[in-house]
C-alpha cells in the first residue's frame, strides 16, 4: 500500500540534527524512525566516522540494513537479521553489544507496524493508541533521581531548581541503576525490554500490528516527546509545556536527566505522521 510522509521532524538536544541518534527511515514501502542508545563511555576509544557518537551509529547501520530488506519478510527474520547486522557492524569498530537502537515503522507490503524498543506508536484504526512509556527499569531509575532531587528542593535555602538543573548530584547516585537498566535489554525477565543490539530479541519485545483496510494515518514518535499527538505542532506544544511546567522533570514526567539550560529538550526527538492508503 502507498505511504505518504504527512509531517516529520528531526531534533537534537544538542542543536544541531547531525548529532542525534534519532534517525528517520523514508523509503517506498517502509517508513519509520529509530533511535540508538550507547552503553559504551564517550571518552572510550573506537573507530567511528568522524564526529559520529556510537549512539547515531547505531541507528545509522540500522537505517542501511532496514532499506535492504524484503519488506514481504516477517518481523521476527527482519529482527533477526537487524541484530545480526548490527552486531558485526559493533565489532568492526570495537564495540561489541556497546550500542543499540530501538525503531517503529510502517510497513506499507505487508500493511503492518512494527516496533521494538521505547517508542511511541499512535494508531488510527488499530482501537486504543499505544502511548508507549518508558521501559520499566529506566523509570525507577527516573524516580530515584526524582526522590533525590526532592529531598534536596525540601531544604530551604540549600538548592533551588535552577541550580539543580545546572549541577544535578543525582546523575552519579543513579549511575548504577542505569547501569543495571542496560543490562536488561532482550531480558525475558519482568523488567525486560527489547532493543537491537547484537544479541537475540525475544519475540515477547517484538510488536506488530496490522492496519485496518482503508485510509489510515499513524504517528511514530522517539521517547524525546513526552506526550506525542496526531500533529507535530501539537506534541511540540506539550513538550514545551512540560518543559516550563517540570523543567527539573521530576514530577509530571520523571525522567533520568533535565534539558541543560543550552539544549533543546532532554533528549533527541523525532516525529512521523503517515497516511497509509
Amino acid at each position: 500500500m502507498p505511504l505518504t510522509v504527512v509531517e516529520s521532524s528531526l531534533r537534537s538536544r544538542a542543536g544541531d540534527p547531525e548529532s542525534s541518534a534519532d534517525v528517520l527511515l523514508v523509503t517506498p514501502r517502509l517508513v519509520g524512525l529509530l533511535s540508538g542508545v550507547a552503553t559504551v563511555p564517550d571518552s572510550t576509544p573506537l573507530d567511528l566516522p568522524e564526529g559520529m557518537g556510537l549512539a547515531r551509529y547505531a541507528a545509522t547501520v540500522g537505517a542501511a540494513s532496514l532499506r535492504a530488506i524484503d519488506p514481504e519478510s516477517t518481523l521476527p527474520e527482519v529482527v533477526g537479521e537487524l541484530s545480526t547486522q548490527l552486531g558485526r557492524a559493533l565489532e568492526r569498530i570495537g564495540a561489541p553489544q556497546g550500542a543499540g537502537y530501538a525503531f517503529a515503522l510502517v510497513n506499507g507490503v505487508r500493511r503492518e507496524v512494527w516496533r521494538v524498543g521505547a517508542m511511541h506508536v499512535l494508531r488510527e484504526g488499530l482501537g486504543a493508541a499505544e502511548e508507549t512509556g518508558l521501559p520499566p527499569s529506566l523509570l525507577l531509575a527516573a524516580h530515584a533521581r526524582a526522590l533525590i532531587l526532592h529531598a534536596l528542593l525540601s531544604k530551604a535555602g540549600e538548592y533551588d531548581q535552577a541550580s539543580l538543573k545546572a549541577a544535578d548530584p543525582s546523575q552519579v547516585l543513579i549511575a548504577p541503576l542505569l547501569a543495571a537498566h542496560a543490562s536488561l535489554a532482550n531480558s525475558e525477565r519482568a523488567l525486560g525490554y527489547g532493543l537491537i543490539n547484537g544479541a537475540d530479541v525475544p519475540a515477547q519485545h517484538q510488536h506488530l500490528h496490522k492496519l485496518l483496510l482503508g485510509a489510515r494515518e499513524v504517528v511514530l514518535a522517539s521517547m524525546g516527546y513526552p506526550y506525542p499527538r496526531g500533529t507535530l505542532a501539537a506534541s511540540e506544544h506539550a513538550l514545551n509545556e512540560l518543559l516550563r511546567d517540570d523543567p527539573l522533570l521530576i514530577e509530571r514526567f520523571p525522567f533520568v536527566r533535565a534539558a541543560k539550560p543550552t539544549q533543546e529538550g532532554y533528549a533527541d526527538r523525532a516525529y512521523l505522521r503517515i497516511r497509509v492508503w
